[in-house]
């Protein structure tokens, strides 16, 4: 069965205005993310020394070898 060019094109255009949908809102999905992320960050310089003493960890490389 042949579809008309005008079909063809309206189911086109659907799908173009879909595409630019989900990739719109995708991209606000993004910023709001990199917002919440933004504001729970915190610059080394800025922690307290307490909050460097939490953050603070040493690797276990096996001493018990030694």
């Amino acid at each position: 069965m042949k579809k008309s060019k005008s079909y063809e094109k309206r189911i086109q255009n659907q799908f173009g205005g879909f595409c630019t949908r989900v990739l719109k809102n995708e991209a606000k999905y993004i910023y709001r993310e990199l917002s919440n992320q933004a504001v729970k960050e915190k610059v080394f310089d800025e922690l307290s020394d307490k909050e460097l003493l939490a953050a603070y960890t040493v690797p276990k490389l096996h001493l018990d070898r030694w």
